[in-house]
């Protein structure tokens, strides 16, 4: 049957949750798991198992960076230097997410996308955009704007080792201090991507993008405000956190690291790459990598 059957059910369980945004984050929560999954280019639905066991890592990793996060309130671009300044990839992972985007949103009540007026030209519709506008030839001209030269003197107060100077150098921090294992499994992912979008018709390749511009936690201001909810155990956490999208993007990226591994574990394995997502991979890929501890 035509894979947009799928994504149908996708969007009615959707419109089931729209109501349990704030009263339930956990499962608005659960249903971006879902969807972070789906937009991995998988070819059937995904099981209840399989979204259980990413969010044990959700927890896991919500868990360990709330340590570090706890001694740093109210939490900002500034404590958030501060808090990761031993973490290189995440430190880059920021630099990439200043440079082609903003980190201000005001969270009110208008259920709108958060990218609005207050964002820069360029809007990130993936995870995965934000590394490639760097790549971009006119991104070095923003290594020039005033949020990424505050960042970079924040880097000088809270790191050890002076930050890099050029975007290039900050690519190359980002690419050395990821797995190489993850790197392999990010570029399985983009090829099964590839693979799926280029068997389905022209209506589900549509559903599908606008699954995959959804598949993070700061794709709309509900979502961030429930992730920023279940992140904080409290509802005014959003009062106090004046970075939200980025703290969401950093763990979304996470997030996929977990599943990149997955891929990159299956092929190791001889696994077919277009088959199902499984618990088993990503309860083994967990167990992996917080072994790596980079995060």
């Amino acid at each position: 049957k035509d894979r947009l059957t799928v994504l149908t059910s996708l969007v009615v369980w959707r419109l089931g949750l729209v109501t349990q945004i704030m009263t339930n984050p956990e499962a608005v929560l659960r249903c971006t798991l879902y969807r972070i999954i789906q937009a991995c280019g998988e070819t059937g639905a995904t099981s209840e198992d399989v979204v259980n066991a990413l969010f044990k890592y959700a927890v896991s990793l919500r868990d360990q960076w709330s340590v570090r996060i706890s001694s740093v309130s109210p939490l900002n671009l500034d404590t958030l230097v501060e808090a990761f300044a031993d973490r290189a990839v995440i430190l880059a992972r920021i630099f990439m997410y200043l440079m082609v985007s903003g980190t201000s949103t005001s969270v009110g009540n208008k259920e709108t996308s958060l990218n609005n007026e207050d964002f820069d030209d360029f809007q990130p519709t993936f995870v995965d955009d934000i590394s490639a506008a760097c790549a971009n030839s006119g991104a070095a001209g923003r290594m020039h704007s005033p949020k990424v030269a505050k960042f970079l003197e924040l880097c000088k107060q809270h790191c050890a080792a002076p930050p890099p100077e050029t975007l290039f150098d900050w690519r190359s921090l980002e690419q050395t201090a990821t797995p190489p294992r993850i790197h392999q499994g990010r570029r399985l992912r983009m090829l099964r991507i590839d693979d799926f979008v280029g068997s389905i018709s022209i209506e589900a390749y549509v559903e599908f993008t606008k699954l995959r511009q959804s598949a993070s936690f700061f794709a709309t201001r509900n979502v961030l405000l429930a992730f920023l909810h279940w992140f904080f155990s409290s509802e005014t956490a959003s009062n106090r956190f004046s970075a939200g999208d980025l703290l969401a993007y950093l763990f979304t990226s996470g997030l996929y690291d977990l599943i990149d591994l997955a891929f990159c574990n299956r092929r190791l394995l001889g696994i077919q790459l277009s088959s199902p997502i499984t618990s088993v991979e990503l309860e083994q890929a967990s167990l992996i990598i917080r072994r790596l501890s980079y995060l």
